[in-house]
């Protein structure tokens, strides 16, 4: 017997001896937490280890890791398990129609970047209030800790977000809503100071970065615009803050912003088109904004 949403309903407890507040505690709940407790990377981890984590008995675990080995969202390595790689697969879907298709499509004019400055070359697209890294070259100098694709960090701390909130109004605002916090100790965190660079990023077409999201990382970015001006994604240059020259970079940037806006318009009419000869959702640059507070 099932529910309205589909949840099987029994006369008996959970066989874990859990429960969840106001709800039964489903497989698929299950199943998420089991994904949730694995560690990051490809680092691989037991049966035994993830029951004693979860609080569920072995069985219970071995069988929602076979349901997910099915599904290719994790692996069996022998007796052990990793993440599989179809959650990136699925993870990068949140951003790109055809995940990798715009890395692709600018993966030439990003390695000539990293030819001319020898710094880090970087691609990203704005979520909500964040900024996703879709793609990257690591530079001759990479600074300590680098951010792996599909790391996310505030707009407002970053060239790359700079860039797509000076044209991206109502994404802007929302950012200066949910609050500015500091990542470093020369962070933006005034509303009016951000608006007044914004401004400037608009008329110069190139954002700055100087240790803010990092006190060791410097950048300077520029936005990649749809036909009537808004945001498509963002390219940019970093580097440890004394190798990045803003007036050389900015430069480089400048020369390469129209190849590279055109190619990233021929991806996203590309990728709207196949969605609407599917009948699917219609994607967008205007993404929904709504920053946690």
């Amino acid at each position: 017997m099932e529910d309205q949403a589909g949840r099987a309903i029994t006369g008996q407890g959970d066989a874990d001896g859990e429960s969840m507040p106001g709800a039964a505690r489903t497989a698929v709940d299950k199943a998420l937490e089991v994904l949730s407790a694995f560690p990051a990377g490809d680092e691989e981890v037991g049966v035994s280890e993830l029951a004693r984590r979860l609080g569920l008995t072995k069985s219970t675990v071995f069988r929602l890791l076979a349901a997910l080995e099915r599904s290719g969202l994790v692996e069996r390595v022998g007796p052990r398990y990793r993440l599989g790689t179809r959650l990136f697969d699925l993870g990068a879907r949140v951003f790109e129609p055809v995940p990798g298709e715009l890395h692709s499509a600018l993966a030439p004019i990003m390695a000539r970047l990293y030819e001319a400055s020898h710094l880090s070359v970087n691609l990203g697209v704005a979520r909500v209030c964040e900024v996703v890294l879709l793609g990257r070259l690591d530079g001759q100098h990479p600074v300590p800790r680098v951010l792996p694709v599909g790391t996310r960090f505030p707009a407002h701390a970053s060239a790359l977000g700079k860039a797509i909130l000076a044209h991206d109004p109502d994404r802007a605002d929302d950012v200066v809503n949910a609050g500015l916090r500091p990542r470093t100790a020369d962070t933006i965190i005034s509303a009016q100071r951000l608006r007044h660079e914004l401004a400037g990023i608009r008329r110069t077409g190139v954002a700055f970065s100087v240790r803010e999201a990092r006190s060791d990382l410097s950048c300077v970015a520029t936005a990649l615009l749809d036909e009537v001006g808004r945001p498509l994604a963002a390219l940019s240059l970093s580097g440890p803050a004394h190798l990045v020259e803003p007036a050389h970079h900015a430069a480089l940037l400048r020369r390469s912003v129209l190849p590279a806006t055109l190619a990233a318009r021929k991806v996203f009419a590309r990728q709207r088109r196949a969605l609407d000869d599917s009948h699917g959702p219609r994607w967008t640059s205007a993404r929904p904004h709504i920053c946690a507070s």
